[in-house]
This record gives structure tokens, sequence and C-alpha cells, in this order.
């Protein structure tokens, strides 16, 4: 297993060049995380699919943390597709983003901490800047 890590500053292009990125590679899978529409969706690099991150007002199952709320739907929907890339052994699983949410073992926290503990998959994981020590201490 591989482990990557790409870390830079909040908006100053991550998924826009990680997405560009993935387009020119084959056997990459997993979450992107872009700003569609000035909203926040998950992308499937695999399908392209996506999906809403942000809780609408029908969502009765939402993740807060400080002004943002996320639909819980969504973010099981990501995550299931995570779960099923890591089943069929891509080169790279990339996980688009890791932080406030997983520091507080929500969103992805569970998954990541299984995709960390099987040693058949390599990971891509993007952390902004200013959540790099905390994310790497909390995921050990």
């Amino acid at each position: 297993m591989i482990i990557y890590i790409y870390s830079d500053e909040v908006r100053v292009g991550k998924t826009t060049r990680l997405t560009e990125w993935c387009s020119k590679r084959k056997g990459v899978t997993g979450i992107l995380s872009p700003v569609i529409d000035d909203k926040r969706h998950f992308v499937d690099i695999e399908s392209g699919e996506r999906r809403l991150m942000e809780a609408g007002q029908n969502d009765s199952s939402v993740q807060e943390i400080g002004r943002f709320v996320f639909s819980t739907e969504a973010f099981n929907w990501a995550d299931n597709k995570l779960k099923e890339a890591a089943m069929q052994q891509p080169d790279l699983i990339v996980v688009d983003e890791v932080g406030p949410l997983e520091l507080m073992n929500m969103g992805f926290s569970n998954t990541i901490n299984s995709l960390l503990n099987n040693e058949r998959n390599n990971i891509l994981i993007v952390v902004r800047s200013g959540k790099l020590e905390e994310v790497l201490a909390h995921f050990n």
C-alpha cells in the first residue's frame, strides 16, 4: 500500500488540478469534491455521476460543521462509491477531501480507516494544509 497526501490551501484549485490529473490516468477511482455552480458536489471519478453535498431543505438527515450543513444521504452515496472502489482494487483510490467532519469521526472517517487498514489499496487523500497535522495524527 502507498498512501499519498495532496495538501494545499483552501480554494487554490486542488480539486480542479486533481480532476484533470485523474482524467489522464486509468485505474484511478474514488470521489472528487468540486464546486459546481457555487455548490460543492461529490463526483464519482469512474462514472462521472454526482451528488450535491450540501443539504437541501428536504434533507431529513444532515451532518453539520460550523456554518456548513451537509446531506447525510450524499455522504452515504459517496462513501458507498469508495467502498465499491476498494473492492475493485484499482491502482489508486482518491478521497477528496478529508477534513473537519472526519476529525469528528463523521463523513468518510470509517471508510478511511478501513482503506488505511486494507493493504491492497493505494490511496490519495486530499487535505487542506491547515488541517494536515490534525489529519495525520487522527488517522495515525
